[in-house]
């Protein structure tokens, strides 16, 4: 593997001297130094209702962020407050949970921890009111189960000393009523509604307490260290409780003094806002991978602000935070269904329908191998699910304060905006999945462009470079997504293929090599 001396000495030999080179070569770009990338979009404030929007643009100029940490940070808190209480149905026998998983990537010191205080804390206000309500009753619970207890060694201690067979059978009979009374007493439980520092087992527990519904919100990137077991007894990744929570897959959980219990329809939603070297550490977990839980987030990469912040950012104007508190409030009192059988479901508008149909056709072809998401087919194999989630947490926010928030249809607006979020993310995933992996690309992709500077050709055939570098890569579908890589970097580029006349195997591709290149 290259050292990064290496490769800038390297790159600095491949890239043009003279940046006026590229002026003879309309239509290229010239090559980005491998590791970097095109700027990456920013997220579309506008798909929140406008008092959300004058919210989140607020908070992100007080805290000299970008608009993407609060945005993402509010489509957490929205899940947290609604994730459970509602479902869509997007077609027959599909019916999809809307709880999420976010991954913000940024350097330190570049707002994290504020922006997640600020966006979490009306649900902190809410859990504190309902642990101040849940007090008393816990409290009556706990004295009404001491005065069981006592009853019940009184009894067996009646059963222990009786001088009859008949004396024996009646306090046995009457210890079987005890306890059964016993199990039916409700055990006092604080609810809660986040967490950010526990064990995969203990987050288990959490979610059969809480009904299924908790989410780890943490300004830090420690739950990947839990997921992959380093501070469990056998030392072995443990992440089912995160992979059923996100599908709403039945967790089994084995509760001390309390026996086994299920959880039906967990709803769990994380939000983490982590440094570069936490994602690219875990180019050294394939647990994480292979078990697809990387896939289940919705990723941003953030351009970082430090060094271009403004010295005096304006202050966030009171309003702001009154409605945003306010539409949390309201969703976070929405009723919390009893029983699975009780969740509203949602359904599309026709329009949205037609959207979402649409959104299919577009996006197949990009996930085959020869497409731009073929390298992701992991996380994109679950945009749909990604994309209807998003909608509907676009409809509830749309509909708090008009009693309409748990009643459909979820309409063509949220569904357009659900879609320029999912425009927003596509670039982004593919930052944060090629950090996961940089150092090993970049070394193959430094490979690569060696082999491009031997072959001394404008263009050449997919094939060709397959062959020539077989030694290395071995199957080719290892060097496609080096090949897509180097496109990003703008050092080629494919070649549109010529109309088919007949039909058969489809040709090699042809790939250009840019002329502002100088090898």
């Amino acid at each position: 593997m290259p050292t990064l001396d290496e490769q800038d000495l390297y790159l600095r030999n491949l890239l043009p001297s003279d940046p006026a080179s590229g002026t003879d070569a309309p239509g290229w770009e010239a090559p980005l130094p491998l590791g970097e990338q095109s700027p990456l979009p920013a997220f579309p404030t506008h798909v929140f209702p406008a008092p959300l929007e004058a919210y989140l643009e607020g908070l992100a100029a007080q805290i000299r962020t970008p608009v993407d940490l609060p945005s993402m940070a509010v489509i957490v808190a929205l899940s947290t407050a609604v994730a459970g209480k509602v479902r869509l149905e997007v077609a027959a026998n599909w019916i999809e949970p809307v709880n999420v998983f976010a991954g913000i990537v940024m350097p330190p010191a570049s707002g994290k921890s504020p922006v997640l205080k600020q966006v979490m804390r009306p649900i902190e206000a809410h859990e504190r009111r309902l642990a101040d309500q849940a007090r008393t009753r816990n409290q009556e619970f706990e004295s009404k189960r001491r005065i069981l207890e006592e009853r019940i060694r009184k009894v067996e201690r009646e059963a222990a000393n009786a001088k009859t067979d008949d004396a024996r059978y009646a306090a046995q009979s009457d210890l079987v009523s005890l306890r059964a009374e016993e199990r039916q007493l409700p055990w006092p439980i604080e609810p809660r509604r986040v967490t950010s520092d526990c064990t995969p087992e203990k987050l288990a527990q959490l979610m059969a307490e809480q009904g299924g519904r908790i989410a780890y919100v943490s300004s830090e990137g420690g739950i990947f260290d839990l997921m992959l077991g380093r501070y469990s007894k056998s030392g072995g990744p443990n992440i089912d409780v995160f992979l059923q929570g996100w599908s709403g897959d039945t967790i089994r959980v084995d509760r001390l003094g309390r026996g086994l219990d299920h959880v039906d329809d967990p709803a769990l939603t994380i939000g983490v806002t982590i440094q570069p070297a936490v994602l690219e550490a875990m180019a050294d977990q394939p647990a994480l991978r292979g078990r697809g839980l990387p896939a289940r987030f919705l990723w941003a990469v953030p351009d970082s602000l430090i060094g271009r912040r403004e010295p005096n950012p304006p202050s966030l104007c009171p309003s702001w935070i009154e409605q945003y508190h306010t539409m949390m409030g309201e969703l976070l009192q929405l009723p919390v269904p009893a029983c699975e059988e009780q969740v509203p479901v949602l359904r599309l508008s026709p329009e949205a329908r037609e959207l979402f149909a649409d959104f299919n056709t577009r996006i197949e072809p990009r996930l085959g191998e020869r497409g731009d998401l073929g390298a992701l087919p992991d996380w994109s194999g679950k945009l749909q699910s990604q994309l209807v989630r998003i909608a509907t947490l676009l409809h509830v926010a749309s509909s708090a304060g008009e009693n309409g928030a748990l009643q459909g249809p979820v309409g063509a607006k949220e569904m357009r905006g659900a879609l320029e979020v999912v425009d927003y993310l596509i670039p982004h995933a593919k930052a944060a999945f090629r950090a996961m992996a940089l150092d090993v690309q970049v070394g193959e992709a430094l490979y690569l462009l060696r082999w491009i500077a031997r072959h001394g050709r404008p263009s050449f055939k997919e094939r060709d470079a397959y062959h020539g570098t077989r030694s290395r890569f071995g199957r080719i579908d290892r060097l496609r997504p080096v090949l897509r890589l180097l496109e990003d970097h703008h050092f080629i580029r494919r070649a549109q293929e010529p109309p088919r006349k007949t039909r058969g195997r489809r040709p090699t591709p042809t790939y250009l090599t840019n002329p502002i290149w100088k090898p």
